[in-house]
């Protein structure tokens, strides 16, 4: 759950020229105890010994209780593995109010304050760049968008529903200069969501930082998420850069979560540096929460 006491202060730095991920075909973490050894009075009873033992018993817990904790720790340390039949990413499907749908890019779920869990995807998804034949603004997006189906990578079956677009400021990164963060969307998951939640790492990922693109091409003939390996290679509150150790395979990724090995999203995927597809860019996830905290009353 995002820390409510987090600052960020967004500084001015150049990125380099992005290009919008095109969206798919798809129209969609001993040491033994010791005490103070009692020892036996009157050694023809054993009830000093005993009670000395069971000592060492409530002792002992604290002792086992950090040993599953560091193990825990060491555990959520190694990259996260998706299995099963839910990826914590999905497909948007954008119903529009004048009856119209659009599918494009990549969704995945926070968790947000009061029990709310929140849908993040790029607002460039409802444009040009990803298929949508004109720009809806920002600010229109919450009367526009009536609802949105979060499809899995099959594209047959919906795993979560959202609605009531949360933003209204921002602007696609197709119009950003030398700021990509404005692109972005937030909505309110529903009751009865399958998707798994993320995790926003709380500070701006550093500079050599190994990442994963959480992604796949559609349509799929199953459901389990991949994952592109990279490393950050710029880090900026402006953008994210990451050279990708092959090509991101995946079409229509823009959305996509990019995650640390403790599998906190660091950022979001909005664009490609090159048609090559080897190096990516994102929004920080520190400015993630910092623009959802702007305008989403806590």
């Amino acid at each position: 759950m995002p820390h409510p006491t987090l600052l960020t202060h967004l500084y001015c730095s150049v990125t380099p020229k992005s290009t919008v991920d095109r969206p798919s075909p798809l129209y969609s973490p001993a040491k033994e105890s010791t005490f103070a050894y009692c020892k036996a009075i009157d050694k023809n009873t054993c009830r000093v010994h005993s009670i000395a033992k069971r000592l060492t018993t409530l002792l002992a817990i604290p002792s086992i209780i950090a040993l599953v904790l560091q193990s825990t720790a060491t555990i959520q340390q190694a990259p996260a593995q998706y299995i099963g039949s839910i990826s914590p990413v999905g497909v948007p499907r954008f119903h529009l109010s004048d009856g119209s749908t659009t599918c494009a890019g990549k969704a995945f779920a926070i968790q947000w304050f009061h029990g709310k869990t929140l849908l993040i995807c790029p607002l460039h998804l409802l444009g040009p760049g990803a298929g949508y034949p004109t720009y809806i603004e920002a600010k229109d997006v919450p009367e526009k968008v009536s609802s949105i189906d979060v499809l899995d990578f099959t594209g047959k079956s919906v795993v979560a529903t959202a609605q009531h677009g949360l933003l209204r400021t921002g602007w696609p990164v197709e119009k950003a200069r030398g700021d990509i963060t404005g692109d972005m969307m937030a909505f309110e998951l529903q009751s009865g969501s399958r998707m798994p939640i993320l995790a926003l790492a709380p500070n701006l990922v550093p500079v050599g930082t190994k990442v994963w693109v959480l992604s796949k091409n559609m349509p799929a003939t199953s459901q389990e998420v991949e994952r592109f390996p990279g490393v950050v290679t710029r880090s900026f509150n402006t953008g994210v850069t990451i050279a990708l150790d092959g090509k991101l395979t995946a079409m229509g990724s823009s959305g996509s979560p990019v995650v640390n090995a403790k599998n906190e999203v660091v950022c979001m995927m909005v664009g490609k540096e090159s048609l090559e597809r080897t190096t990516i860019m994102g929004i920080p996830s520190n400015v993630l929460y910092a623009r959802l905290c702007q305008e989403i009353p806590r």
